[in-house]
């Protein structure tokens, strides 16, 4: 029988540039490999040899990829102390062994070149996103002269108290592993979050509207969460990864994330709750006051928003043509797989 994996994202395309939180992830996982090439499927395949060795027996973390659904990044096994990641997550400093795919599957001169293309495109799509994000800054400027912060402090003080006021501090550091529930991809935003919500029983859906402070709400959550010594994932933006967008915390079985638009969901049962910021903490009115200029300032937006993800478009046509530039066979997979079978034994 199959043990039920997780899945998230580590990295991603961001008003910020490229973002990858790989690091926290990989705090005390001794064995770590590193898959080294240019051709992302031929990663892919590898690490998927390896998640249908091990998923019948352990539980297994699969990071997903910001180049596309068909790709994945790599594999993380706790219980194992193990992970194999692909060279795009790996950071600067992170204590990793290289496995070089080169000597099974050549690398094509003609490639390399393509991606310096690649690259190209991708610091146009962050460009984009910056853009889109100074602009979303004016949107939030409408809704905070708006805003009772005080009330929206009594919110997150009195959710916390609802929430973890029973728990007895645990009398250790807190592990911190920071995520991305969603990312952004030639199709645009995407996200796992129903697979998220399947891992807890109690569901907060923190509604609201820019700069209604639903980031700074869960911040609130997690400064509790340290205190008490609670681990947590932390799930941060893909369009601003210094905003938080999900706190899910394992050991109180709940989480709170940002339920709007480009991932807005909304309660399946009578245990998931509505927490509505706007609702609660703005001037009654405010969308009607503004309404003219939240639409230009929201059209400006989304033509930034387009034009990025256009970008990271014509970036995945040149990683096609890479992809094109490599040819391999279900044995060498399996060669490949039992080379480093065997080098992860010595």
């Amino acid at each position: 029988m199959l043990v039920e994996s997780v899945r998230y994202y580590v990295a991603g395309h961001t008003a910020k540039g490229y973002v990858n939180f790989i690091s926290s992830n990989l705090k005390g996982i001794n064995q770590r490999i590193t898959l080294n090439h240019p051709c992302n499927l031929l990663k892919t395949r590898i690490i998927q040899e390896f998640i249908n060795d091990f998923s019948s027996d352990y539980e297994v973390e699969i990071i997903l990829s910001a180049h596309g659904r068909e790709y994945l990044e790599g594999l993380v096994i706790p219980e194992k102390s193990l992970s194999i990641i692909t060279n795009a997550i790996l950071e600067d400093g992170l204590n990793s062994e290289s496995f070089n795919l080169a000597k099974f599957v050549p690398i094509s001169e003609n490639s390399q070149k393509m991606e310096q293309s690649v690259l190209s495109y991708f610091k146009e799509a962050y460009s984009h996103f910056e853009n889109a994000l100074s602009i979303h800054d004016q949107l939030e400027a409408v809704y905070i002269n708006e805003m009772d912060f005080e009330k929206a402090d009594q919110l997150a003080a009195k959710f916390i108290e609802n929430t973890l006021g029973d728990f007895r501090s645990k009398n250790k550091k807190s592990v911190k592993k920071r995520r991305l529930f969603g990312t952004n991809t030639y199709e645009g935003a995407v996200n796992i979050v129903p697979e998220l919500l399947k891992r807890v029983k109690s569901r907060f859906y923190l509604k609201g509207r820019a700069g209604t402070g639903k980031s700074t709400f869960m911040r609130a959550v997690i400064k509790k969460c340290e205190e008490l010594g609670l681990d947590m994932e932390i799930y941060h933006c893909s369009f601003d990864p210094n905003s938080v967008d999900m706190v899910l915390v394992p050991e109180a079985d709940f989480c709170i994330f940002d339920s709007t638009a480009p991932h807005e969901f909304f309660p399946e049962n009578n245990q998931d709750m509505i927490i509505d910021l706007y609702e609660k903490t703005v001037t009654p009115g405010t969308d009607e006051k503004f309404a003219t200029e939240i639409e230009k300032i929201t059209n400006n937006y989304k033509n930034e928003i387009k034009n990025a993800v256009n970008s990271i478009k014509k970036a995945r046509e040149k990683q096609v043509e890479i992809e094109r530039e490599y040819s391999f066979s279900r044995e060498t997979v399996k060669k490949i797989a039992n080379n480093l079978l065997a080098a992860m034994k010595k």
